[in-house]
């Protein structure tokens, strides 16, 4: 399993807007959600798979970070859209960290259009090598228009995710119990706690909710998501072989890390 790296040359093509300029990093997830602490981060392929890297986990002092982006695109992402990620993810956690016994479902008031941005700007910021692949594309034009929606074959379903351990898994296929039996997809997963998501062209994923059904709200329009605590998934799904049997990945698959706190 080869090594993994986390940066680019310091300037050249932006994963977002693909001009080339300095390169900055970009916090996945960002600050303000709680991505501080000192990370160990080895190849996501090499989580996935058991087997252990060439070197030695990379150590990132100040959370998991990727330099990929520009300083433009990377303050638009924190000035715009990471303000509602955060406070998403201290009402999740702090609703969990209650002493009183939680019910089966909970409801969190949020901004869906820039959560959806926001999420999906990160995770287009995972990938160390911007290339012209569809889905990549189409994550650019929803995020230069506050009035697009998002492109009608991606949906982004998303499920409470209560474990330490960052994850991001750009572009493989599987295949995946849908409502009408198994079906191959093109997807790729960002998890961080409290919450994970699947950005997939499966328009249906085991029952849970999809972010994207509101990403035609205007930008400010008030929304809310519906998170399940009783039946928690484990942490290495869905993508875990052992849930799907195998896994299909490019360079982008290779590229991917995850990352887990020091202390854990």
């Amino acid at each position: 399993m080869r090594y993994i790296k986390q940066k680019r040359a310091k300037i050249g093509p932006c994963t977002i807007c693909k001009e080339s300029r300095k390169l900055t990093y970009d916090h996945i997830p960002p600050v303000n959600a709680g991505n501080v602490s000192s990370m160990m981060l080895i190849s996501a392929m090499s989580a996935i798979s058991g087997k252990p890297q060439e070197d030695r986990p990379l150590i990132s002092q100040s959370g998991y970070k990727i330099r990929s982006i520009c300083a433009d695109c990377n303050s638009t992402l924190g000035r715009e859209y990471d303000p509602t990620i955060g406070q998403l993810c201290a009402a999740i956690t702090n609703y969990l960290e209650s002493p009183l016994s939680l019910p089966a479902q909970a409801t969190f008031d949020t901004k869906p259009a820039r959560l959806l941005r926001g999420v999906i700007g990160h995770l287009l910021a995972a990938k160390l090598s911007p290339d012209t692949c569809l889905v990549d594309q189409q994550i650019r034009d929803f995020l230069s228009n506050h009035t697009r929606p998002l492109a009608p074959n991606l949906h982004l379903y998303y499920w409470l995710y209560p474990y330490p351990q960052i994850f991001v898994l750009r572009d493989f296929a599987t295949v995946f119990e849908t409502g009408s039996g198994r079906k191959a997809a093109f997807s790729s997963v960002i998890k961080f706690p409290p919450l994970a998501m699947i950005l997939s062209d499966v328009d249906y994923f085991h029952g849970l909710p999809d972010l994207a059904s509101m990403s035609h709200f205007s930008i400010d329009d008030p929304g809310r998501v519906h998170v399940q605590f009783r039946d928690v998934r484990p942490r290495t799904w869905p993508e875990g072989t052992e849930y799907s049997g195998f896994v299909l990945m490019g360079e982008a698959g290779t590229q991917s890390i995850h990352g887990a706190p020091r202390n854990s």
